[in-house]
């Protein structure tokens, strides 16, 4: 389905232009940072993965895909009426999650409607009906990229393998096609759900040319010369309403390898593999019970469902290293912190035991930055120790945890070589501790454990009488400056300031907080954005900042103290007579739930605390209040329903209330002619 020459002449594109083009193509995830007036490359790109395999592919914000370890890309181009378009330099091309979810979403408009893309990791199987593995079966991990479209038109659609990486350069000596399947350097590295009708194999940067001067060829075939690197477009048609799938699988073995003897006995593969809709609702339902927030913001609320999913996939990546400054155990503190607040157990069991096996027998849980991870082992603990898989954990963790309890009380793993001397870390860590050990305490009451428990419990009587007053530390961040303003802070940097801002409950802590939700990608934050918001540095997807930022958000509607149980603890005027209902926040009581709701300008608020493993409700009556709407209101009791006093809030504010709800005016997309005056 190669474009016509009477298409090509209308559309003006000429062999130089392509040319061009396909040079911008080459450097599509690595932005110029010079109009910023920076010299680093911009990196941007959202990781998708499974629960049980972590990361398995990056994905760059025009939907090009490079595979964990692999150092060749798979693009995409849509051949319609009026010729190429190639999604990196196409202003029409938008970005979003399917649902929240760890599925990329991608659109590209083209003339008659849009092509819709999208990229999500999965477990696969395939069988092989032909070639040197003739039915041998295999099973495992794998990215999808799906194709639909959904414009009026058939289109073509290449799938275009590239010898680059999201960073820069790669590498691809040789590509072979047949039927449905093509090969890199000898491994079977993408499966088309229909044949291949057409191909373009060439040295890089002649393919798009050759697409548009219509110079394609048969569809199977191999390609290589000595010294020179592959580039290829295979061509599928995809007419109106069709979806085209690829599976890019991750871990075949020996089944996707092939005989260095003969590779062009490509075998006939057929597979299988969940769609973008069957990820979306599974990762929704292992997600059902977890935290959810319903606000006037939903930035906020969205942010909540994408992190929590996303940091399910990336919680064990970079265990153990240092990223922009932070050490591995503050990092690992803060994350593990995240993971247990929101309730998601199984990503804490690979964590668990890489801690557990870091342990030594003298000097700590190391990190290879020597750092000392014992806070995040007792994040890790306190939930696997009483949970489904108790006696296993037990086992492992037990020894290991009155181990970190002790170090912790002696004042170790709280550290100059765990913060690099930063007050504002260690607070955090500090905190993060005390946190720790006061969830952990019921859990080991509940596995009969009353001496470790004893310790854990004042453990944190300890760290909360040592812990900074946040009143006494106000100065740094009261004194009016923006948060983050300084152009070498890290993304947890900014983050721990604002967390602080909430502890001090000022006034600009929420608009701060939704200043920090707008950075990023996709609820993905990179280890480093500069002062304009451009993310810099190699990391583009940090886990520790995505965790904290999770945090940060939690704790504008539930956050711990060591007298009670905060109820929106801090608040935006902005938020008057508006509905918020937030579930399942784990604290050291519990599962935190409530809803609040109005009376003219009074709050009602509802709470329900489900007492959490250990934890007897028949000794204990959790304190609730609620700072930011009535300093004076106290509530007690598991379940309760309370009205507070009058919230007052100014004309100027009710005004910029009712802008925000005044509906905006639609605006459609393709309604006028490119170059028409509006």
């Amino acid at each position: 389905m190669a474009t016509s020459r009477r298409r090509r002449r209308r559309s003006g594109i000429s062999q130089a232009d392509s040319a061009e083009q396909v040079a911008r193509l080459s450097q599509r995830s690595i932005v110029n940072a010079k109009q910023a007036g920076r010299d680093e490359p911009v990196r941007v790109a959202v990781p998708v993965g499974t629960l049980d395999d972590g990361t398995l592919a990056m994905v760059d914000p025009a939907g090009m895909v490079q595979l964990t370890g692999c150092d060749w890309v798979i693009d995409w181009w849509i051949g319609a009426e009026d010729g190429w378009h190639f999604p990196s330099s196409d202003p029409t091309v938008a970005q979003n999650l399917l649902g929240f979810s760890p599925v990329v979403r991608t659109t590209l408009h083209v003339p008659g409607g849009n092509i819709i893309q999208r990229i999500q990791g999965v477990r696969s199987s395939a069988t092989a009906s032909s070639g040197h593995n003739d039915g041998a079966a295999w099973s495992g991990a794998g990215v999808v990229i799906e194709v639909e479209n959904q414009s009026a038109v058939p289109v073509a659609l290449a799938f275009v393998l590239r010898p680059l990486t999201l960073w820069g350069e790669g590498s691809i000596s040789e590509l072979h096609s047949s039927g449905s399947a093509v090969s890199v350097d000898g491994r079977v590295a993408a499966i088309v759900s229909r044949p291949i009708a057409r191909r373009v194999v060439g040295p890089p940067g002649t393919t798009a040319i050759r697409l548009d001067l219509e110079d394609d060829e048969q569809p199977d075939g191999a390609w290589s010369v000595e010294g020179q690197l592959a580039e290829g477009a295979f061509i599928v048609p995809l007419p109106h309403t069709a979806v085209a799938r690829v599976l890019l699988p991750v871990d075949g073995g020996s089944f996707f390898d092939l005989p260095e003897d003969d590779r062009t006995a490509m075998p006939m593969i057929s597979w299988d593999a969940p769609s973008s809709e069957q990820v979306e609702a599974g990762w929704k339902a292992l997600t059902r019970s977890r935290v959810s927030v319903s606000s006037p913001e939903p930035l906020l609320d969205g942010l909540v469902d994408a992190s929590q999913r996303f940091l399910q996939i990336v919680s064990h990546d970079d265990f153990y290293r240092g990223v922009a400054g932070c050490s591995a155990a503050l990092r690992n503190a803060l994350l593990s912190e995240a993971l247990v607040t929101c309730g998601a157990d199984e990503a804490l069991e690979p964590l668990a035991k890489a801690l557990a096996d870091a342990d030594r027998v003298r000097g700590g849980i190391r990190m290879d930055d020597r750092s000392d991870a014992s806070v995040a082992l007792l994040h890790c603990a306190a939930p696997l120790l009483c949970g489904s898989r108790s006696e296993h954990w037990q086992d492992i963790l037990l020894g290991p945890v009155a181990k970190a309890i002790h170090r912790l009380s002696k004042g170790k793993a709280l550290g100059e070589r765990e913060t690099g001397g930063d007050t504002v870390a260690l607070e955090a860590l500090v905190d993060s501790a005390a946190l720790a050990s006061a969830r952990l305490s019921p859990a080991l009451l509940h596995i009969d454990q009353p001496e470790v428990a004893a310790a854990a419990h004042d453990l944190y009587h300890q760290l909360v009488s040592a812990s900074v007053d946040p009143a006494s530390s106000a100065g740094a961040t009261a004194s009016g400056d923006s948060v983050g303003a300084d152009e070498s802070q890290s993304t947890l940097d900014r983050l721990l300031d604002v967390r602080r801002m909430l502890a001090q409950a000022l006034p600009d802590a929420v608009s701060a907080v939704m200043d920090l939700a707008r950075l990023g990608h996709l609820s993905v934050l990179p280890a480093l954005i500069g002062w304009n918001g451009v993310p810099e540095g190699e990391n583009p997807f940090d886990s520790a900042s995505t965790a904290v930022r999770l945090s940060t958000v939690l704790d504008v509607f539930v956050r711990e103290s060591p007298a009670s149980i905060q109820i929106l603890p801090s608040w935006s005027e902005l938020w008057f007579g508006k509905p918020i209902e937030v579930n399942n926040v784990r604290t050291r009581l519990g599962s935190v739930s409530f809803a609040l709701r109005w009376s003219d300008s009074r709050p009602i608020v509802l709470w329900e605390i489900e007492p959490g493993v250990g934890v007897d409700r028949e000794l204990l009556t959790p304190i609730v209040t609620s700072p930011g709407l009535d300093a004076t209101w106290h509530g007690h009791g598991w379940t309760g329903e309370a009205i507070m006093g009058t919230v007052e809030v100014s004309q100027e504010t009710l005004d910029e209330i009712a802008n925000r709800d005044r509906p905006k005016m639609a605006v459609t997309l393709g309604s006028k002619k490119p170059g028409t005056r509006g």
